[in-house]
């Protein structure tokens, strides 16, 4: 299998020093080349809709 070189745009890690709880990697079917990494932060509630998420793209 073929490594490839991923780019993180500096605003995920600032994110991650904030508390981030948990991080996906999602494929976008529409566009070539291009994923999304998808941070859900958990605010300190039990609500389940009381969080934020926020996409972030990285390049492939």
């Amino acid at each position: 299998m073929q490594k490839k070189q991923i780019k993180i745009l500096q605003e995920f890690f600032d994110l991650v020093e904030s508390g981030i709880k948990t991080f996906e990697l999602r494929k976008d079917p529409n566009l070539e080349g291009i994923n999304e990494l998808v941070v859900i932060e958990h605010i300190c509630s039990n609500d389940i809709t009381n969080r934020d998420i926020v996409i972030m793209q990285i390049v492939l």
